[in-house]
């Protein structure tokens, strides 16, 4: 992995920032009976007005022959990753994830986060918060544990303790990886990789990677959607992925696209 200077973790900041206001903006719309192809539409006219290239558009992601066919992965309740925009409507309490690449001045920037769609109080919706909220506290976790001189595996185990706290587990297979002037460059950053896994890597100053576990509940098996690009639980029960870029600087993780201050606590995460 190709180690990134101070200024080069600056333009990546800038494309993860776009990244994330169109996935904010995304969110935002994501309302009782809209279609998550009238959300994808929205989130690619962020990244275009700011003249970025959407990233994600005619991708070929690993273990596919299907190139994607929107500038998003709008993903619902048991759908786990990779889903395109499309006629699905959305209903109260469905839980969304929003997935978005962008290239800006060369640089890639991707990001993800969820949100449930308002119109629902019942448990079915309060479910899908607290999935949400447990998502967000293992990623903070993962987060922490980037220090530079620590081990992948130390990473993998902080997001694997906090999600069985919450009776949840990383889906096996999904994994998040390094970022830079590609999409998905190495290493691969697994959340099932333990001590002297061939996986396994040491995390240096100049490391720029993606912390994005997905969650679900044991047993957390998924399986590909006949589109071939959709992956989705294996026993229709909802997941939950949430996504950052972060740099491993001396002084620890920076998440990048956000404020230096939320940078520094998990509720900015």
């Amino acid at each position: 992995m190709r180690l990134r200077s101070s200024r080069d973790i600056d333009a990546l900041h800038r494309a993860a920032a776009l990244a994330w206001a169109a996935v904010r903006r995304g969110l935002c719309a994501a309302q009782p009976g809209i279609t998550t192809a009238t959300v994808g539409a929205l989130v690619r006219r962020t990244i275009v007005d700011a003249g970025a290239l959407p990233a994600f558009e005619g991708y070929i992601p690993p273990q596919s022959a299907t190139p994607f066919p929107g500038a998003a992965c709008i993903s619902v309740n048991e759908e786990c990753v990779h889903a395109p925009p499309g006629p699905r409507v959305l209903e109260p309490g469905d839980l969304v994830t929003i997935d978005a690449g962008v290239q800006l001045d060369g640089w890639l920037g991707d990001v993800a986060d969820s949100a449930v769609v308002p119109g629902a109080d019942d448990d079915r919706a309060r479910a899908h918060q607290a999935l949400l909220h447990a998502s967000r506290r293992a990623l903070a976790a993962g987060i922490r544990a980037c220090r530079p001189g620590a081990r992948w595996h130390e990473v993998a185990r902080a997001v694997r303790a906090s999600a069985a706290f919450h009776d949840l587990t990383p889906l096996a297979g999904l994994a998040g990886h390094g970022v830079g002037r590609s999409l998905h460059e190495p290493p691969r950053a697994g959340y099932q990789t333990r001590p002297d896994d061939a996986d396994d890597f040491l995390l240096l100053p100049g490391m720029v990677l993606t912390v994005e576990p997905v969650l679900a509940r044991p047993p957390g098996v998924s399986l590909q959607a006949p589109d071939g690009l959709t992956v989705r639980t294996a026993d229709g029960s909802p997941a939950c992925h949430a996504e950052r870029m972060v740099a491993v600087t001396r002084r620890g993780p920076r998440i990048l696209g956000l404020s230096v201050g939320c940078s520094r606590r998990a509720g900015g995460l």
